[in-house]
Parts: C-alpha cells; sequence; structure tokens
C-alpha cells in the first residue's frame, strides 16, 4: 500500500467529523467510562472502606511525644502531660475523661470488699485511697476517618498539670467514658472498669519523693 494513501486514509478515520453517529457515541461513551474507572480507583485508594471502628486514646509527655513521662517527681513539684482523644467510631461520639490518683496494693488473696477499712480489691489489686483530680466532660467529637497515607493528625488534645503534694507511690489513672457506659458508677468501680479494660484507660506509676529544693 502506498504510504501517502495509508496515511491519508489513517487521517481521515481519525477525523471526528467523517465519523459516523455510532461512533462518535461509542467514542464518548468509552471515554467517560474510562475517566469514570480512573476516578473510583483514585477514590478508593484515597478513602478506603473502614472495617474497624475504634476510639484513640492517649497520653505524651509535655513535649508532644510518646516518652518523657513525669514519673518521678517531688511533692510539689509540676508535671505535664497532653490528654489525647481521636474518634474513630464512624459515628459522632460524646466523650468523659476523668483522671483519678489511686493509692494501690497488690495482694496474692482475691478480695471483693472490706467493709472495716474501706479498702476494695479484685483480681490481687488492694485500691486503699481514690482522688478525682479532674474531669473533662462533653467531648462532642465528629468521626474521622482512618489515615492511611500521609501524616497523622489529632483530633482532641489538652495540656493536663500533675501536682502531688504528699510522698508516696502512686498511680495516676485516665479514664476514658464513651456516651453514658459507666460513668455513674462509684469511683471505686470506674477504676476497676480500667483495670479489668472494660472502658479504655490509661495509668502513669508515679513515685513523690519527700521534698523538692525549688531554684
Amino acid at each position: 500500500m502506498n504510504l501517502k494513501r495509508y496515511l491519508a486514509n489513517l487521517k481521515e478515520g481519525l477525523d471526528w467529523n467523517n465519523r459516523s453517529k455510532l461512533n462518535k457515541f461509542l467514542t464518548i461513551f468509552f471515554l467517560i467510562l474510562l475517566v469514570s474507572s480512573l476516578i473510583a480507583t483514585i477514590y478508593i485508594i484515597e478513602n478506603p472502606k473502614q472495617t474497624e471502628y475504634f476510639t484513640e486514646f492517649y497520653i505524651l509527655g509535655q513535649t508532644g511525644k510518646a516518652y518523657d513521662y513525669p514519673t518521678n517527681l517531688f511533692a510539689g513539684q509540676n508535671g505535664t502531660v497532653i490528654i489525647g482523644v481521636v474518634n474513630r467510631e464512624g459515628k459522632e461520639m460524646n466523650y468523659t475523661v476523668e483522671i483519678y490518683l489511686v493509692n494501690a496494693t497488690y495482694n496474692d488473696i482475691n478480695i471483693t470488699e472490706n467493709i472495716t477499712n474501706d479498702t476494695y480489691g479484685t483480681n490481687s489489686i488492694i485500691i486503699n485511697n481514690i482522688t478525682r483530680l479532674d474531669k473533662f466532660d462533653n467531648i462532642l467529637l465528629y468521626p474521622k476517618p482512618i489515615v492511611v497515607e500521609g501524616n497523622w493528625s489529632s483530633q482532641w488534645e489538652t495540656p493536663y498539670m500533675i501536682n502531688i503534694n504528699k510522698s508516696g507511690n502512686y498511680q495516676l489513672w485516665f479514664l476514658l467514658f464513651e456516651n453514658e457506659t459507666y460513668k455513674n458508677d462509684s469511683e471505686t468501680q470506674k477504676i476497676y472498669h480500667g483495670i479489668n479494660n472494660d472502658i479504655l484507660s490509661l495509668k502513669l506509676n508515679i513515685e513523690v519523693k519527700k521534698s523538692y529544693m525549688w531554684g
């Protein structure tokens, strides 16, 4: 076949005005289908379907990192942590964070209740004293998608200052309540919900020494 004739036929075949209505329709249809497929593929990659639903609850050191926690203090010395919550539940959630200072001991015998000295225990852990230090209520968070690629970002965070005036070994408990679950239980029950993983909870073991030399 003559090259010039071949090129002329090719140009004529590519000429939009020379195409039949059916040919034009099929060309447009397949172009739309191709573009739609590309858009759908990109959307699925960027927004994968969430199959697991959960809440992120964390504490960070004062520098915003997951270390350098104030676990060794002197009486009256300030320590700071950052409390954070991220809603991955796929629906709007109302959270409450409660913070407790706990004096607890361990025993080989499981104790359910000792009325004489107001000491409670379960699973070999005996709670001798509980003090609620603070409460953050009505933390209303909209659902946030899971991050597959890119940088993780926080949703709700607040700094919290710790100051314990009496020396001793303490457990600092951070309890997270979702909606109304367990919110009306006693303070002792709430701590045991944390110990038994009924709720999301975080614990810092803090040693407080007798004196602190300022300056």
